[in-house]
């Protein structure tokens, strides 16, 4: 696409959302780079003008990986947060960044904090970095010190917009920054309503004491919510068995411990709890992997589990806690047997939205009588009554 082209693709029919990566080049430029890097220059410029008649993007997503800015692409990305651009109508931001470009990106929002004023969702993703890979001693201390000196305008940031978010979402591969940022953040977003936590769980990190701080100080307000073991983009790292004994209630400030009277919509990711843990009282491989969400969440309208095939017995303690406003459902069932859907139709009667995951699928009838009847009453007098079903075959759970 030429310059020209770009001109007019801008200028017609305005999208409401955009995406664009970083435009970088390496340290050295023969005579064909420099050609190139001419014509990139040329791109942005027209870029700059391009955006400014824009007037219907509110969602932007910028992604900022290894590469060193240039001055064009830099004097391209700060023209964004003019008056006579894009950034006072931004509703929904997307970063997918690593730690060391936080600073020079944030640094002109900090400046005039006014200019995303209408901004009211805020999403980050912190992108593994090859350049913070050391095998020197002293690496884990350079990286923490690091870390804290890149998310310190990170926070300044989400200080600037805490009276105008409704949304914040949150992934990151290393644990010890999201207790940092967490850590860091105002105590309360009064207006927040939703939340997306995707994060590896370590206990040396100490990462819970905050998490739990910012849940509870939102719990009476918050109505989605999602907590996953494990950053949205794939990883090395894994979490360890902190985060099983947390969300199932098992841990000091236990997830179980909150409630959340506004909650509508509820995504979890699970873990099995590990039964040689000093604190595992009941080695039932049954045992629940989440509290009571009928006293958790009174009002969950959609319930969403994924990470761990559930087996029946496990299935049934879970919808036997849920309020009677459930609407959807979605989780990894091990088995796939014909008195699931009898469980789910007499538990979960306004249920309108089923999506299950599978391991496997049996005929045969799951042995209730030490579960004092489950489904009391012939299977043939209950009916599911859903407008949406979708299964799948899952034989391997990745993550």
């Amino acid at each position: 696409m030429d310059c020209d082209e770009l001109e007019n693709a801008f200028s017609s029919e305005a999208p409401k959302k955009v995406n664009f990566s970083n435009c970088f080049k390496s340290n050295s430029i023969d005579v064909e780079q420099q050609v190139e890097a001419e014509s990139t220059t040329e791109i942005l410029q027209t870029g700059k003008k391009a955006f400014k008649l824009c007037s219907n993007i509110q969602d932007l997503t910028v992604v900022l990986h290894d590469h060193r800015f240039t001055p064009p692409f830099l004097s391209f990305l700060n023209s964004l947060w003019r008056e006579d651009s894009i950034g006072p109508r931004l509703r929904i931001l997307h970063l997918h960044i690593t730690l060391s470009k936080l600073p020079i990106f944030l640094k002109p929002l900090l400046e005039s904090p006014v200019i995303l004023r209408n901004l009211e969702a805020f999403s980050i993703d912190f992108a593994p970095s090859r350049l913070d890979v050391s095998p020197h001693r002293g690496h884990h201390k350079y990286a923490a010190r690091h870390s804290y000196r890149a998310l310190t305008p990170l926070r300044s940031f989400a200080w600037s917009l805490k009276d105008s978010l409704t949304s914040i979402s949150i992934s990151t591969h290393n644990a010890r920054d999201f207790a940092t940022f967490l850590t860091g953040l105002p105590p309360h977003f009064p207006n927040l309503k939703k939340v997306e936590l995707f994060t590896i769980f370590c206990l040396s990190t100490y990462q819970i004491a905050p998490l739990f701080r910012f849940l509870s100080k939102h719990s009476n307000q918050l109505e989605e919510l999602t907590i996953k073991p494990c950053p949205r983009q794939t990883s090395f790292n894994h979490s360890d068995d902190s985060y099983a004994a947390w969300i199932s209630g098992w841990a000091l400030n236990g997830f179980g411990t909150l409630v959340f009277p506004q909650l509508k919509i509820f995504d979890a990711g699970l873990r099995e709890y590990p039964r040689n843990h000093p604190g595992w009282t009941n080695p039932n491989p049954n045992a629940k992997p989440l509290p009571g969400l009928g006293i958790l969440a009174p009002n969950l309208r959609k319930l969403v589990l994924t990470n761990l095939a559930l087996s029946f017995e496990r299935i049934d303690d879970l919808v036997s806690t849920l309020g009677h406003g459930l609407e959807g459902i979605e989780f990894v069932a091990a088995v796939l047997s014909p008195q699931l859907f009898d469980l789910l139709a007499s538990k979960v009667p306004s249920l309108k939205m089923l999506a299950v995951e599978y391991k496997a699928i049996s005929d045969v009838e799951h042995n209730t009588e030490d579960r004092n009847a489950s489904v009391s009453q012939p299977p043939s007098t209950y009916r599911l009554h859903v407008s949406r079903l979708d299964f799948s075959f899952r034989p391997d759970l990745s993550r």
